[in-house]
């Protein structure tokens, strides 16, 4: 790929690709470090314990989406 393409205004599907897995990676690590803060308080706070339950809940459910979303842009090599 030469600069000249960054120019045309088609888009490189292979690079878009990348980018949103690089995207989608990021949300994933984001993910899991709001698991462990929502652990962290859930522990420190136990009178709050069903509300950080429901958003550790919540959390899960973004989690297995954003790994649906990275297998569709990244299938297995067969």
């Amino acid at each position: 790929m030469s600069w000249l393409d960054f120019l045309d205004n088609r888009p490189n599907p292979g690079i878009q690709r990348q980018q949103m897995s690089f995207q989608v990676r990021e949300a994933q690590k984001a993910t899991f470090e709001m698991g462990v803060m929502l652990s962290q308080l859930a522990a420190s706070q136990p009178h709050l314990s069903q509300q950080f339950s429901q958003l550790q809940q919540l959390n899960t459910r973004v989690g297995d989406l954003l790994q649906q979303v990275q297998q569709q842009l990244n299938p297995p090599q067969s």
